[in-house]
């Protein structure tokens, strides 16, 4: 009564409900005393199959109930599993039965005791030793016939023995779990060495009692924390009897229009493919276009537009309700929230390899030439609105028209800024990946649709895949990272043509590493009005700390782009200083980028030739590395060594691979030196 009432009671059941055999609470006054206990007043003097049914149905005196739970003989088993369906049931309750797992350690007079006690609930009880010891098995069965002599229901226990009652001698403790979990028993008893390790290899057990100071029947009477427990096998896919039994969940779905209009051709799609036209003609319809529009205004709701779930408990005779206040954090999107923020190791190292900068310094000359450019400059004045004269060199540079430039805090903001102006609810921007992943996190908080291209499996573009992927889907915007981050690979002209000639939407090239890739995309502008480009300064013009970008584009394009720009965007020191980069490149810059790739094929041929090593051809100033270690543990040996790299394992495809960037020659026989450190020692230990 206590172990099915206590769990209802605690999950706020209103309706409890007790039937037991007529003649029961004046034979067994314990059983009317804990009714009393508990307050429940709801009584009916009806038990076996008879009961289950006017429980599940309901008489002219008994109401029906929602649920039934608690033991019985194995008619009222047969009846719990008849009436399941119009009534929830808690389990189909079996025989009782305990099985004993034990070593040379164990006792056997409390191993016997612990069958007896097991096999005196009926003659169908089972009670089962396991063991590992053939003297331990003879010691019980001797112990067994020793204390059977003086128990008063020697007969049931003689029965019950005779029919399912065994001893079995196994190899190993191996062996014993393997058996224990075959049986799936509702009590498992543990008397070995080590038995917590034992019960971490046991899967299936509706209770499990540890050393040789638990009994069985310290759950049956005491312990709890309930002993209602699955039988027969049961164990394998159900628990005890808990609160959780008596608890309904809810699902709560509530879309607003503009999240519907983001997912409702998939949902569509998976209608069809099930041949249920209707149903996908009620999300599709919803987000007619011409339906949208309401006196002449276009509605929008003011609430997030991502699915809200709110999971609710449910008492099992009613339901409960409350007026939701939404916290401070539940104003920001809940797409916004699900994403992990775009952020670095704070890790420092002496040699600093993990972010694709040049490792060289930005040349004296071009500080001293921007240093003496500024020292007449008023600090209290905002810098050039439009930093023209850096747009003219820019273009001069860049074999483009200076109408068509807009430059920015770093690529980073051209890249937002170009998604803004494109990217609306259900909007879709292809990648491939892996890639960059500030392209898939602007989209995201857009409220954009991301389409993602794999890379072919050697991590080169697969240009098929992207064209096929741009008809099936038809993106509003298509980013390519070449050379790409993190890989080092380029998208072929050709390749790139062919999608610029797919027309539709846009195609975005970034081009943060063009310089060590020897090669651009620029010509293609002048042919293709929705080829968009974009570069740094932070690569091969060493201004990473100055965070400059620009981005090359048909000037029509450029224009709407830069209304996303925030004003002032660029400082008057950057904007100087790119203004000198540009016009000192080719003397004090170009010589480094040649430098850089110089390395960078050095630090390949010396990666490739280390065991357990297998470097990916870049045009990039950087190269990811495939592992036969654990990529973390390479990282965190190295970063020992004072040397700082990128675990990339967490970007698709790229499990077992980080990433380097080409450092000077001294910092690259550093990294090489380290990592055959690392791997030769991983080899002495196998």
């Amino acid at each position: 009564v206590v172990m099915n009432a206590v769990p209802a009671q605690v999950a706020g059941v209103g309706r409890l409900v007790v039937v037991t055999p007529p003649k029961t609470l004046a034979e067994t006054p314990a059983v009317a005393a804990a009714l009393v206990e508990l307050g429940i007043t709801e009584i009916y003097a009806v038990g076996g199959a008879q009961a289950v049914a006017a429980l599940a149905y309901g008489t002219e005196t008994i109401p029906r109930v929602d649920k039934i739970t608690g033991p019985g003989n194995k008619y009222v088993a047969a009846a719990k599993k008849l009436v399941f369906g119009a009534v929830g049931i808690d389990s189909i309750a079996g025989p009782s039965e305990v099985v004993i797992l034990a070593d040379d350690t164990a006792r056997a007079d409390f191993i016997a005791a612990d069958l007896l006690a097991q096999s005196e609930h009926g003659e169908d009880a089972s009670a089962v030793l396991i063991t590992t010891s053939d003297a331990l098995a003879d010691a019980v069965a001797a112990e067994v016939e020793r204390q059977l002599e003086t128990l008063p229901r020697a007969a049931i226990v003689r029965s019950s023995l005779a029919d399912f009652g065994a001893v079995f001698v196994v190899r190993d403790t191996d062996e014993a779990c393997a058996l224990a979990n075959e049986l799936a028993p509702e009590h498992l008893e543990i008397m070995m060495r080590d038995e917590e390790s034992v019960a971490a290899r046991v899967r299936h057990a509706g209770a499990i009692f540890f050393g040789a100071y638990t009994p069985e029947a310290v759950g049956d009477y005491f312990a709890g924390p309930n002993h209602v427990l699955p039988t027969g096998g049961a164990s394998r896919f159900s628990s005890a009897l808990g609160v959780h039994d008596f608890l309904r969940r809810t699902s709560i779905i509530r879309y607003t229009r503009d999240e519907l209009q983001t997912t409702a051709r998939h949902i569509a799609a998976l209608a069809h493919a099930e041949g249920l036209e209707a149903h996908a003609r009620s999300a599709m319809l919803r987000i007619d276009e011409e339906r949208r529009t309401i006196d002449g205004e276009d509605r929008l709701d003011d609430e997030s537009a991502s699915p809200v779930s709110f999971p609710a408990a449910r008492e099992s005779d009613g339901s409960s309700s409350a007026v939701h206040h939404p916290s401070s954090i539940e104003r920001i999107k809940p797409r916004v929230r699900g994403l992990r923020a775009y952020t670095l190791s704070p890790e420092r190292g002496g040699i600093k390899i993990n972010q694709n900068e040049n490792p060289w310094d930005a040349p004296q000359r071009i500080k001293q030439e921007t240093l003496a450019r500024l020292r007449g400059r008023e600090w209290s004045r905002y810098p050039d609105f439009v930093p023209t004269s850096l747009h003219e060199k820019l273009a001069a540079f860049a074999g483009w028209s200076s109408d068509g430039i807009v430059a920015g805090n770093g690529s980073n903001e051209l890249i937002q800024a170009t998604l803004m102006v494109t990217v609306r609810e259900s909007s879709r921007v292809l990648i491939c990946e892996p890639t960059f992943a500030l392209y898939r996190q602007v989209t995201t908080v857009l409220g954009g649709e991301v389409v993602s291209v794999p890379l072919a499996p050697d991590l080169s573009f697969d240009a098929d895949a992207i064209l096929r992927a741009v008809d099936a889907s038809k993106p509003d915007v298509t980013i390519i990272c070449s050379p790409n981050n993190p890989t080092g690979g380029v998208l072929e002209m050709r390749d790139l043509e062919r999608l610029l000639a797919r027309g539709g939407g846009l195609v975005v090239v970034d081009e943060a590493y063009f310089e060590f890739a020897g090669s651009t995309v620029v010509p293609l502008l002048e042919r293709h009005k929705n080829l968009v480009v974009f570069r740094t300064f932070s690569k091969a013009m060493a201004l990473a700390a100055l965070r400059v970008g620009y981005l090359l584009a048909a000037p029509e394009l450029a224009c709407e782009i830069s209304k996303a720009v925030l004003p002032y965007n660029l400082n008057a020191v950057s904007q100087t200083a790119a203004e000198v980069a540009v016009e000192m490149y080719e003397t004090e810059m170009q010589p480094i980028v040649r430098h850089i790739v110089a390395e960078r094929a050095r630090l390949f041929k010396e990666l490739q030739a280390t065991p357990g090593l297998r470097p990916v051809a870049s045009q990039a100033n950087f190269m990811i590395v495939e592992s036969d270690i654990e990529p973390r543990r390479v990282y965190t040996e190295l970063l020992a060594r004072g040397i700082l790299i990128r675990d990339v394992s967490g970007y698709p495809m790229l499990a077992k691979y980080f990433r380097v960037s080409v450092g000077t020659p001294a910092e690259n026989d550093a990294l090489v030196a380290g990592l055959r450190e690392i791997f030769r020692k991983e080899g002495n230990q196998r």
